[in-house]
């Protein structure tokens, strides 16, 4: 409090050009001298408080902060010692209007005397309220955050991670501490890609987002763990804009690991289905005594021969062989041994055709040759090369001979039918004739 000796000293009164320049500061500002009696208000101080200036001048300070006094005293009593006092306060002024205020009250020190203090007010109320907005906002966002199930980071310029949820945690194995500051370039990810090669990091999407200012999505990639564990994640990410160059990348991403796995193994069952059903497609149109094609594979087979030389003009002919007296060799030497003929017959006659020609067995001892682009002439040749080789074999039991019948595609063949039955004719022209011959249909 103010002693008698001051209490007799005159009023301190601040100067005409003082008050002059501190009437056109926009902050409010006021004087009080040791007293606490106000001596000064500027313009902009009166119009925030509400107050007319004469109202204010010469009023004791208790009296204009009423209630707040009292909070305020420790303060006063401090600058009076001559030390500046900065504090926040809530305000309300007579016209009902409430604020949150800086004040500085900065004492005036005249020959190691304080003779008064200013007092200078600085409205934060929109500065208070945009924190506390700021602050809610930055709540929700980790309340969001953290409620995803799926990673969220936020990466900064540079690259850097900035921010990461307790999901992105989770899924990456990782502490936020290890995570904070890493970039995507970091080798110790280890990432790859599906086909188990390597996932650069300048090809991560967060880092292409960043180069580019292109969003990435649904990028598949896998990342081993502290652990050695391997887990699939699916990003996304999307650039933050600013004047028109990326300065952030949001990056979202979800453990698709139990996902993948179950893909894998559906893409490898389904694989070893379509494994299966070569091996059945294979069984149902392979003979299984002899390893060549069998009946049915020969039809289809010469349908599609037969439309192909059509539609191209080309040449086409058939042969049908069967083996002489087959009936009596396996009425001699039995059944076993006529199958091991059958299929020594099914070796020598896909040893002597092409690539492109078709064998089968027709059935029984009966077989039959697809030759493409051949003529009659080129047919003979295949015929007669095939008699001789199985003719030359080395038979255990006794000599095998076969007749050989054939037939061309001509401008009159309706059917592939109608080419079986020409062939089968010829077959029948060479048996007759004594065996172990050829006969092939002429134009």
């Amino acid at each position: 409090m103010p002693s008698s000796n001051d209490s007799e000293r005159p009023p301190r009164e601040i100067p005409d050009i003082a008050v002059g320049a501190l009437d056109h500061i926009p902050g409010p500002i006021a004087y009080w001298d040791e007293n606490q009696i106000c001596r000064f208000a500027n313009r902009a101080f009166c119009n925030w408080a509400d107050r007319p200036q004469e109202a204010l001048l010469g009023s004791p300070l208790q009296e204009w902060l009423g209630p707040v006094y009292e909070l305020d005293l420790p303060y006063i009593l401090r600058v009076l010692q001559g030390e500046l006092q900065t504090f926040e306060r809530k305000v309300t002024v007579p016209n009902g209007n409430t604020y949150q205020v800086l004040v500085n009250y900065v004492p005036e020190v005249v020959d190691g005397l304080v003779q008064g203090f200013f007092v200078q007010i600085t409205d934060v109320t929109t500065l208070k309220v945009a924190q506390e907005e700021s602050r809610t906002y930055e709540e929700r966002f980790r309340a969001a955050t953290e409620a995803m199930q799926e990673g969220f980071i936020l990466q900064n310029q540079s690259g850097e991670i900035t921010i990461c949820n307790p999901s992105a945690v989770r899924i990456l194995g990782l502490t936020a501490d290890q995570m904070m500051g890493v970039t995507s370039l970091d080798p110790r990810w280890r990432a790859i890609h599906e086909d188990g090669s390597d996932f650069p990091g300048e090809t991560h999407p967060a880092m292409v987002s960043l180069r580019e200012g292109i969003s990435q999505h649904n990028v598949v990639m896998g990342v081993h763990k502290p652990s050695g564990e391997l887990t699939w994640i699916c990003i996304n990410s999307i650039p933050l804009v600013e004047n028109g160059k990326p300065h952030a990348v949001v990056v979202t991403f979800k453990d698709i690991t139990e996902r993948y796995l179950l893909k894998s193994k559906v893409e490898e069952q389904l694989a070893e289905l379509e494994r299966s059903n070569v091996r059945l497609l294979e069984l149902a149109t392979t003979d299984g005594l002899t390893g060549v094609k069998n009946h049915r594979a020969f039809h289809e087979r010469l349908v599609e021969e037969f439309k192909r030389s059509r539609r191209y003009q080309s040449a086409l002919a058939i042969l049908m062989f069967d083996v002489d007296h087959f009936k009596t060799f396996n009425d001699t030497f039995g059944h076993p041994a006529g199958d091991q003929v059958l299929k020594s017959i099914a070796e020598i006659g896909q040893a002597t055709s092409r690539i492109t020609d078709f064998v089968a067995r027709y059935g029984g001892e009966e077989f039959v040759v697809i030759l493409p682009e051949t003529d009659r002439e080129g047919a003979l040749i295949f015929a007669e090369r095939l008699r001789q080789a199985i003719m030359a074999h080395a038979w255990e039991l006794r000599p095998i001979t076969v007749s050989i019948g054939g037939a061309v595609l001509l401008d009159t063949t309706e059917t592939p039918s109608q080419l079986i039955d020409q062939a089968d004719q010829a077959l029948y022209r060479a048996k007759t004739r004594g065996r172990n011959s050829i006969d092939v249909s002429s134009p």
